[in-house]
């Protein structure tokens, strides 16, 4: 019995001994070993999760165009930014984010994008409609977008978020071109490539742009000036050579008011050496005639616009011809609307253009200067001065 009391003994011992061995041989170290590398692995090929997408494979839409630009442009593939996120978009979209160490194509993902392009956009108009064009700029890395204009248009740009970036338009020469006031309106004054330029103010900020090109709202006069008279709106013409016995009444029908005192008056007077011719000059217009009644209208003459007896400023484009030319235009300007015009230089040194047809001339002055093709005109007439 005591024999068979110390086996049993033993034996317990034993399968303690067993199991505590099996405990510590049932290998969770390597367990835990191997979970720790399948870790580590999947860390360093799994991307940190990012913001919302900004786009996903489906859309069509101008987020998407900037998008596939971009890749474009930083070399990750061969697209056309036609705006269709496909198969071929999300295979090279994927393969760039992943380069650059993101997950989706979120805001942050959208800015490595851009600072990765360093090339300018290009903008191509197609019809009349706004343009809705996307893109991310940064504090010492604006985006700029190329785009044609042509003289006597006007830019307008809305933008969103209305804070946060600042939208300047440059010429072909990349001097600034100024707004109207308080506006992201900009008259073009020549043909030729313009840059639109998208400047972060504070940090990095995807913006969306609604650009659209129209007539020059204040380059639209009222008053057209022609070579064979003027009208003011919708009226009929005051001729020149026509009888105009009213044409006085008229002008001031149309401008609103009567004669008023300063450099703006009804001259009542008689030329000694033409005493049948009376003039009127008024808010910037200069009107000859013949005839004590006037008679006829002989000559209209408009000058710079100024300032009215009000100290009011006229418009810009207070009298254009019907194509756009007026006093303010450039040399520029006036050779890129009418190429045919003539030059000369008449006896009291005015360097002028002459334009002519069946019905008469206009000529264009631009002072006793020799005008280079940023002097703007500073008077335009229905005859020439010898």
């Amino acid at each position: 019995m005591l024999l068979t009391g110390l086996v049993l003994v033993l034996a317990a011992c034993g399968d303690d001994t067993a199991e505590t061995t099996t405990t510590a041989t049932t290998l969770p170290i390597e367990t835990t070993t191997t979970v720790a590398e399948t870790t580590t692995t999947t860390t360093t090929t799994t991307l940190p999760p990012g913001g919302p997408p900004l786009i996903a494979e489906g859309d069509k839409n101008e987020t998407v165009a900037a998008f596939q630009w971009l890749l474009v442009c930083g070399g990750h593939g061969t697209l056309t930014p036609d705006g269709n996120y496909g198969p071929t978009t999300d295979a090279i979209l994927q393969a760039a984010l992943t380069a650059l160490g993101f997950a989706v194509p979120d805001d942050d993902a959208f800015a490595a994008l851009s600072r990765d392009c360093a090339d300018d956009r290009p903008i191509v108009f197609d019809g009349d409609d706004p343009l809705i064009v996307v893109g991310n700029a940064a504090p010492g890395d604006p985006e700029v977008y190329t785009l044609p204009l042509e003289f006597d248009s006007a830019l307008s740009v809305g933008v969103e978020p209305p804070s946060g970036v600042t939208v300047t338009l440059l010429d072909a020469s990349d001097a600034p071109v100024e707004p109207y006031a308080d506006t992201n309106t900009w008259p073009i004054g020549t043909t030729g490539a313009f840059s639109l330029v998208v400047t972060a103010d504070l940090e990095p900020t995807t913006f969306t742009l609604t650009i659209s090109v129209g007539e020059d709202a204040e380059g639209v006069a009222d008053w057209l000036l022609t070579t064979t008279g003027i009208t003011y709106k919708d009226t009929p013409k005051l001729t020149i050579g026509g009888s105009s016995p009213g044409i006085i009444d008229k002008i001031f029908e149309y401008l609103g008011h009567g004669v008023r005192g300063g450099e703006e008056f009804d001259t009542g007077w008689d030329s000694p050496s033409q005493p049948d011719v009376r003039g009127i000059s008024i808010e910037g217009f200069r009107f000859l005639f013949f005839g004590p009644e006037p008679g006829h209208l002989a000559r209209i003459r408009v000058l710079a616009p100024t300032t009215d007896t009000d100290g009011d400023p006229r418009p810009e484009f207070y009298v254009t011809t019907p194509q756009g030319i007026g006093p303010g235009h450039t040399r520029s300007a006036l050779l890129t609307v009418y190429p045919g015009v003539t030059s000369g230089k008449n006896s009291d040194g005015e360097y002028f253009y002459r334009l002519t047809n069946s019905g008469g001339e206009l000529c264009f002055y631009f002072g006793t200067t020799q005008p280079t093709d940023t002097s703007p005109i500073l008077e335009m007439s229905t005859m020439c001065r010898a």
